[in-house]
């Protein structure tokens, strides 16, 4: 079973996240398992609550 990775859609968002860019995207694909949740977990943490209204 292989793990599920984001579209392209999802990596144009990706890449407009604060503090994240080219290789910090390139290291959380090689070490996140599953998608989103492995992956919201590598991120800075500006970068995964982007958005999120408490």
């Amino acid at each position: 079973m292989s793990a599920v990775r984001p579209g392209a859609r999802e990596w144009l968002v990706l890449s407009q996240l604060p503090g994240i860019g080219p290789a910090r995207l390139a290291e959380v694909a090689s070490c996140a398992s599953a998608w989103p949740d492995g992956w919201l977990a590598l991120l800075p943490k500006e970068a995964a609550t982007q958005g999120y209204r408490s």
